[in-house]
C-alpha cells in the first residue's frame, strides 16, 4: 500500500512532540515514565490523524497564499499535539486529578457521540443528492482555483478534485500548465488552439471531459484523423474581455498558439461594469508578485467599502464546514429556505437586471460598457496579430435568446461588425443551437408548466418557467464544439 509522505509526517510529529511532553512533565518512576509516554505518544498520533483528515482547509488556504503546507501545518499540529500529550499525562496524576478528568471526557465523549449520530443521520439523508464517485476524490472549492502566478494557465496546477457545487458537483482537473485539461502540456503539437473566455469556457458544473474545449479536441483529433492536436483550455469563472486580454499578454502568448477561439458570451459586455470589475477582475501584475496581499479577503467579495466582504479564512473555513459537515449544510439550507420564503422562488433560473438591460433592453443608453468592450477587444485582436496568432471569435447564445423571437441577438451583431471590421474570424453558435435541440436539452434547466410567466417581460415571458442553471449541459457543450470544428475546417483555419 502506498501511504502518503504527509500522512506519515504528520503521525511522526505528533509522536515526537508527544514523546517530549511526556519525558517533560517529570514521572515518578520508571513504570509510571512508561505508561505516560505511551499513553502521550498514543494520544499525539490519535491527534495527528484527526488534524490530518481536516487537513483541506489549511492546505487550500495555504496552498493558495503560496506558503508550503508542512512549514505551517506541521507546527500547528505539534502545538495542539504537545497540548494533548500533557492532559493525557496529567489526568495519570492523583485520583481525584483522574476522577475530574474521567467526567469531562465522558462529558466530551456523550457530545461527540451524538453530534456522529446526527451526522451520520443527516449524511443518509443527502445521500441521494450526490454521485458515488466523490468519495474516490479530493473535495475541491473555489479558493483551489484562485489565480496563480505560476503555470502557462491561470488555475493552480496539478489539481484533481470535485467541486462541490449543491446540487451538481462535478470533477474538474488542472495539468502542471495550470490549464483545465487532463493531458500534459504537448512540447510539438501539430496544432495548439488556446481556448479563452468565461465560465462557458471553463465548463461551470460539467466534468474535465464534457467542456466544449475538451470536446473540440477529440472532435478534432477524430475528423482529423491526428492524435496531436491540442486545445486548451484557458477560461476562468467570471473572466470578461479584460481579463482575457490580461492573460494573453502575461501567460497567453508564450505558448505561440496557432489559433486564439475567444468564446464571447452575452454577459461579458454588462460584466464590466465596476461593481462586477472590483470583485472578478484578474490580478494585475503588481498583485501577482505580492499575493499575500490579494489573499485578503474572500475571491469575489473583496473590494474597499464592501460591507459583505469576510476575511479570507473565515470564507474558507465556512466553505470547508459546507462541504463537509452535513449539519452545516443543512442547516445553511433551513437559513435559505426560511429565506426564500420572504422573496422570488430562488430555484429559478437567475437573471441579472442590470445585465438584461445593458445587453438586451436598453444598450443605447449603457454605451460606455460597448466602448470599453471593443476597446479592449481591438487590443486583443492586435496582440494576437503580434504574437502570429490566429483569433477566432465565437459568440455563445444565452438560453433566453434560442427561442425564435424572443431575446435579440444584439450582443452578437455588435462583435460580429468589430470582427468585420477587423477582419477576424467570427462565428455566432446561435443558429446551431436553435437548430440542434430546445432550452432544456442545451442548458442546464427544465421547464415548469405549473409557474405563471411574467408578462411584463417585453421578450420572453415564459423564462419563468425556467427552473435549474443557465450554464451549457454536456449536449449543449458539445453543440458548441461541433458547431466549432466545422467552422474551422471550413475557413481552413486548420490544416486538413
Amino acid at each position: 500500500m502506498d501511504i502518503p509522505m504527509g500522512l506519515v509526517t504528520w503521525v511522526v510529529t505528533g509522536a515526537a512532540v508527544g514523546l517530549v511532553a511526556s519525558l517533560v512533565w517529570r514521572p515518578s518512576g520508571r513504570a509510571d515514565l512508561a505508561r505516560r509516554v505511551i499513553s502521550a505518544v498514543i494520544g499525539a498520533v490519535v491527534l495527528g490523524l484527526v488534524l490530518r483528515s481536516f487537513a483541506g482547509l489549511g492546505f487550500a488556504f495555504f496552498h493558495t497564499a503560496g506558503i508550503r503546507l508542512f512549514t505551517w501545518l506541521n507546527v500547528i499540529q505539534a502545538l495542539l499535539g504537545g497540548l494533548i500529550a500533557l492532559l493525557i499525562v496529567r489526568s495519570t496524576g492523583s485520583p481525584a486529578s483522574r476522577k475530574r478528568y474521567r467526567d469531562l471526557a465522558i462529558g466530551v465523549g456523550i457530545t461527540i457521540l451524538l453530534v456522529v449520530i446526527a451526522e451520520v443521520g443527516v449524511r443518509s439523508y443527502f445521500f441521494g443528492r450526490y454521485s458515488t464517485f466523490i468519495g474516490a476524490y479530493d473535495y475541491l472549492d473555489i479558493f483551489r482555483y484562485a489565480t496563480s502566478p505560476t503555470g502557462y494557465g491561470d488555475l493552480v496546477p496539478n489539481e484533481h478534485g470535485v467541486m462541490p457545487e449543491n446540487f451538481r458537483p462535478y470533477r474538474v482537473h488542472t495539468n502542471e500548465a495550470g490549464f483545465r485539461n487532463t493531458e500534459p502540456l504537448n512540447d510539438d503539437p501539430s496544432a495548439r488552439i488556446l481556448a479563452l473566455g468565461d465560465s462557458m469556457t471553463f465548463g461551470y458544473l460539467v466534468d474535465d471531459e464534457d467542456t466544449w474545449p475538451a470536446w473540440l479536441q477529440t472532435i478534432l483529433r477524430q475528423r482529423l484523423e491526428r492524435g496531436d492536436i491540442e486545445v486548451l483550455n484557458a477560461g476562468i469563472i467570471g473572466y470578461t474581455i479584460e481579463d482575457e486580454l490580461s492573460y494573453f499578454r502575461e501567460k497567453g502568448h508564450r505558448l505561440a498558439p496557432d489559433l486564439v477561439i475567444l468564446g464571447f458570451y452575452t454577459n461579458d459586455i454588462s460584466d464590466l461594469r465596476e461593481a462586477q470589475r472590483e470583485a472578478l477582475r484578474r490580478p494585475t501584475a503588481a498583485v501577482v508578485q505580492a499575493p499575500a496581499e490579494f489573499q485578503e479577503t474572500t475571491p469575489g467579495t473583496r473590494g474597499d467599502g464592501d460591507p459583505n466582504a469576510r476575511p479570507l479564512l473565515r470564507g474558507r473555513a465556512l466553505s470547508f464546514f459546507n462541504d463537509h459537515v452535513a449539519l452545516y449544510r443543512l442547516i445553511g439550507q433551513m437559513r435559505t429556505q426560511l429565506l426564500s420564503n420572504q422573496r422570488p422562488d430562488a430555484s429559478r433560473a437567475q437573471i441579472d437586471p442590470i445585465g438584461t438591460d445593458v445587453n438586451y433592453a436598453n444598450p443605447a443608453a449603457h454605451r460606455d460598457f460597448y466602448e470599453r468592450y471593443e476597446a479592449f477587444l481591438r487590443e486583443l485582436i492586435l496582440e494576437t496579430k503580434q504574437a502570429q496568432s490566429q483569433l477566432v471569435i465565437v459568440a455563445i447564445p444565452e438560453w433566453r435568446q434560442v427561442p425564435v423571437d424572443a431575446y435579440p441577438d444584439s450582443p452578437q451583431q455588435f462583435v460580429r461588425e468589430i470582427a468585420q471590421d477587423t477582419n477576424t474570424p467570427y462565428l455566432d453558435l446561435l443558429p446551431v443551437f436553435r437548430g440542434a435541440g430546445e432550452i432544456d436539452d442545451l442548458y442546464l434547466l427544465a421547464y415548469d408548466v405549473t409557474v405563471q410567466p411574467d408578462d411584463s417581460d417585453p421578450f420572453f415571458p415564459e423564462h419563468t418557467r425556467y427552473v435549474g442553471d443557465w450554464h451549457l449541459s454536456r449536449f449543449g457543450y458539445r453543440v458548441a464544439a461541433r458547431g466549432i470544428t466545422e467552422f474551422l475546417l471550413a475557413e481552413g483555419l486548420i490544416a486538413r
